[in-house]
């Protein structure tokens, strides 16, 4: 279950920035567009989740060997 989860996580934080920025790219030239600015933002942003997931995998990594049950 939770590689499925992790699965669509992956690929929601991928695919759905795309489709915020063609969403708000104005479909004739209206002399003002801020499709760069957005895609920027989307771009800064998928490389802030990356960053955080892999700390979030070492942190847990590291959690979950300090804290296992020795059996």
């Amino acid at each position: 279950m939770i590689i499925g989860v992790l699965l669509c996580v992956s690929l929601v934080s991928m695919y759905f920035p795309r489709m915020v920025s063609w969403y708000f790219d104005p479909p004739t030239p209206m002399g003002v567009s801020c499709t760069s600015s957005i895609q920027w933002a989307i771009d800064k942003l998928q490389k802030a989740q990356l960053i955080a997931i892999g700390v979030g995998a070492v942190l847990g990594l590291v959690a979950g060997l300090k804290f296992r049950k020795r059996g």
